[in-house]
């Protein structure tokens, strides 16, 4: 059904994809006669993975639900709802902020003006621009859901390791950000402070759960 909508609307989705360059008409360019449909069919089919990714886990947890302990069925729920999250924020961010930022970055490196000695226009091609996109989205989900889990791991770890080895991670959340991002320094920043911050957020949960706590029992029943 995903895929029969995006197919009706292709040219829409095409117009959406084409605001990235700031102009009014979006324009790419084809060098193969076959490129425009194998493109299209590429983008849908991706497009429509993607759209039909929170109904599919929330299946896989409504199968899974009934075998598992009350301890497992709450981690399994904040995990869907933090994804959850993350998948409404980058499906508003990335196309309105996102994509514009790379190509403004990547269109900084133009030689258009007639002052210049050297003429460098860029034409981007459909079916680099639709894979950037889909690359994109795809890894931009995939490293903040690895660093999701990530945390629900370590809330069962030894945390004084975990602050011990505070650095490592460190290192390993920009390796990550690095593979999994393209090659564009404030995606690549945004993905690296991102799980930064959520590192960094699981400790002052604990601080803040520890120091709750010891207040409750202080308190005189």
């Amino acid at each position: 059904m995903n895929a029969a909508c995006l197919y009706l609307y292709r040219e829409e989705l095409f117009y959406c994809v084409g605001t990235m360059q700031n102009q009014e008409k979006a324009y790419f360019i084809c060098t193969n006669i076959a490129e425009i449909f194998s493109v299209t069919v590429y983008f849908i089919v991706n497009l429509s993975i993607y759209l039909s990714t929170i109904y599919t886990a929330y299946q896989l947890y409504a199968a899974l639900n009934p075998a598992l302990y009350q301890r497992e069925s709450n981690t399994l729920v904040t995990y869907l709802l933090l994804s959850l999250i993350i998948y409404s924020l980058l499906s508003y961010l990335l196309p309105t902020y996102g994509l514009k930022a790379i190509w403004k970055f990547f269109i900084s490196f133009e030689y258009a003006d007639t002052d210049t000695l050297v003429t460098i226009k860029n034409q981007p091609r459909l079916k680099d621009s639709i894979e950037l996109i889909t690359k994109l989205i795809l890894n931009l989900n995939l490293a903040f859901n690895l660093s999701v889990i990530l945390i629900l791991i370590m809330s069962a770890a030894n945390k004084n390791l975990l602050i011990f080895y505070r650095r490592s991670f460190y290192f390993f959340f920009l390796l990550i950000a690095t593979l999994m991002t393209p090659p564009d320094p404030i995606t690549l920043i945004t993905v690296y402070f991102f799980q930064i911050f959520l590192y960094e957020l699981f400790f002052i949960c604990i601080y803040f759960q520890k120091h709750l706590k010891i207040e409750t029992l202080k308190k005189p029943s």
